[in-house]
This record gives C-alpha cells, structure tokens and sequence, in this order.
C-alpha cells in the first residue's frame, strides 16, 4: 500500500488519502481498497500487542490467532481489486502463492495440528522444584519423540489449575534409548508458575522436537565456546551432557541403523569437540544449574575436573556482580588457541548477546561462527 502511493511524496496529505477509507458509491474497486485498508490497520494492532505491550502470554495468543481474519480480509482485498495484481502475471501468481501458502498454514496450525500435528503422549516421571526452578522428567507412553539436544517442545497439559495453551519449554538432555525427556523450567509466567501441581503419573501431550541450534555441535567439525545466560542456559544442558558422556557411550551393535544415522553421538566412535563452557549469573544465588553442571562433569568418565580439563573442556561459572560484565577479550582469554575455527553458541537476555557479538566481531571472528538462540519476539 505504502509503495502504491509513494509516488505522491513529498506530499504527505494525498500519500494519506489514497491509503485511508473512501465512500463508496457503488464502485466495487473502492469496496476492496477499503477492505485492504481494515486488514493494514488490523495488521498494525495485533502487531503492537505481538511486539510491543507486554500482556499475559495467553491472552497474547488469543489475540495472535486474530491474524488469520487479517489473511482472510488480505485474500478478499486482493481478489476484489484483482487489476492491480493481474496486470503483470508474474506479480499475480507471487501474491496468490503466497496467500494460498499463507491460509494453508494458518488452517493447518489452528483447526488441524493438534490432531495432525507431531504429537506424542508422556507421562510424569519425577518433578522437583528448586526454588523458582521446576526439573521435569517424562516417559513415553504413546509414540516416542526422536529429538537432539538443545531442541524445544510445545507442552500441553490437561489439569485443573494448569492453562492448557501449548507453551514452548527447551529440552534439557541429551537423547538416549529410552527417549525420557528432561525439561528445565524457570517460574517466570502464569503457565510455569503452576507447573509445580504436575504429579508423577500425570499424562501429557508434547509437539515437536523443533530447532536446530546444536546441529553444528553435532558434527563436531570445530571445537565450541557455549555462552548461556539465566534461563537460556537449557539449551546448553543436553549438548554438554553429551560432550561429557560422548566416550563412554553405546557400541555401534548395541543401536539400531537407522538411530546411528540421525545419532551419531549415541556411538563411541563420536569424538565430542572440545567445549568451553560459560554459564554467566549475576549471583551465586542466581546459578541455579551451576551444581547440574558440575556434577555432570563428576559422573563422567572424567570423574573430576583434573581429566575433565586435561582433555581440553572447560567450564566456568561467570558472576558479573562480583567480576563485572563479561567480555570476548575475557573469553577468548581463557580459550587454548584463540577464537578461529571455533564455534560460538550463545543464549540469554538480547542485549547481552548483541554486545558480544560486536565485541567478536572487533577480534576477527566471522559472522559465520556465530550460532544464536534468541527466546525474545523483539
């Protein structure tokens, strides 16, 4: 729309004019440009609410389901005042791809995923809270979920007192076998905060796995420098299970071919890259997976810090309250060769992570050795 009247700059009052409502008169032209002009404004609402004002997160949702009427007014929009997009075939068949692609996905993801969706039923194994941190472990109980370590599912829960919306919560381990699943959760919400009246036994239903942020990891190409933040620690938790575990794992006769192919890191032969770990609080008190962390690297193979490091890992709880905030210098300080050829995996608050990333960037590492989960919409 804006481009349409763009022609009419510097002129701001016609440029206004011309995408703002017109009578009228019987002209069926004017009847889809005021169609279109309902949809930019419906548009422009639902996208504050999505980016910009903070509302309860199920009521966001409800709202966001909104955007399907915008697809709806868009499609009638474009098929009543067709002349503009038919003038040139190549534009029309652009425009009605994308729409068709556009009302595909909103009916699949609104009336049919929840049937037809990647789902499967767990039920709960064990749940213990750890002050504002709830550690979730499921079982399979109808179909098993084939996920990789640092993937997120979609939790949806049946229970008085517990919303049933789908919301997305990180995996927090490493595949294995017997597909249990392991969610680390921080009560930040109204849907996490009541988590805790989950019992063992309580069946629920989990969609995906989705992501895709340790793929690089698992190729074991580079070596790797982790750098998670609050509760964006979780994606880390299964990829450093696996780096610890790596060695002491299944013999290739002992795991199904087709699981070797998707896993490779299920097999002995798999050789971890090596992993710099920095887990960055403000406080002890705010380390919550710090003894998590630490134990992991007891229960290996390493049994301890001194073969865990003379290996080459390493790990290291940063408090920026007592050391200030944390830097790439600092980093690559502590980093055996530097930062070329490694991987840099980072998750946490926005403007940490983009304050790094120009810090990397100023010592030479390339945009592509950058891996970066953002939780944040904006």
């Amino acid at each position: 729309p804006v481009f349409l009247t763009a022609h009419n700059l510097p002129d701001i009052v016609t440029l206004l004019k011309e995408i703002a409502f017109r009578k009228p008169g019987g002209d069926i032209y004017l009847l889809g440009q005021n169609i279109g002009v309902v949809a930019l404004l419906l548009m422009f609402i639902l996208m504050v609410f999505t980016l910009w004002i903070k509302i309860p997160y199920h009521f966001w949702k409800k709202m966001h389901e909104w955007f399907g009427l915008v697809i709806f007014l868009v499609v009638l929009h474009v098929i009543i005042v067709n002349k503009d997009v038919t003038a040139y075939p190549l534009l029309a068949v652009w425009v009605y791809s994308f729409l068709a692609i556009a009302l595909v996905s909103y009916i699949y993801i609104r009336f049919l995923y929840g049937t037809w969706g990647p789902r499967f039923i767990y039920t709960v194994a064990n749940i213990t809270s750890h002050g504002e941190l709830l550690e979730i472990t499921l079982d399979p109980e109808i179909g098993e979920m084939d996920f990789k370590p640092s993937q997120f599912i979609y939790l949806v829960v049946n229970k008085n007192g517990i919303s049933p919306e789908p919301h997305p919560y990180s995996i927090a381990c490493g595949y294995n076998l017997e597909r249990h699943i392991k969610l680390g959760i921080k009560k930040l919400g109204d849907h996490s905060r009541t988590l805790d009246k989950l019992n063992s036994g309580d069946e629920v239903i989990l969609y995906g796995p989705y992501g895709r942020f340790s793929d690089k990891f698992l190729t074991a190409e580079r070596d790797c420098v982790f750098i998670g933040a609050g509760i964006g620690i979780t994606p880390f938790l299964g990829m450093w299970h696996v780096a610890l575990h790596s060695e002491e794992r299944h013999h290739s006769r002992d795991v199904p071919e087709k699981l070797q192919s998707l896993h490779p890191e299920l097999i002995r032969t798999w050789r971890s890259p090596l992993v710099y770990f920095f887990y960055v609080c403000s406080t002890e008190g705010d380390a919550t997976f710090d003894g998590d962390i630490r134990n992991e690297v007891i229960k290996s193979h390493f049994h301890g810090f001194t073969a865990f490091e003379k290996r080459g890992h390493h790990y290291e709880c940063y408090l920026s309250k007592k050391n200030g905030r944390i830097t790439a210098a600092y980093i690559k300080e502590q980093i055996k060769g530097g930062l070329e050829n490694k991987y840099i995996f980072m998750c946490g608050p926005s403007p940490m992570i983009k304050s790094l990333k120009r810090q990397f960037k100023k010592l030479g590492v390339k945009e592509q050795q950058f891996i970066v989960e953002d939780f944040n919409l904006f």
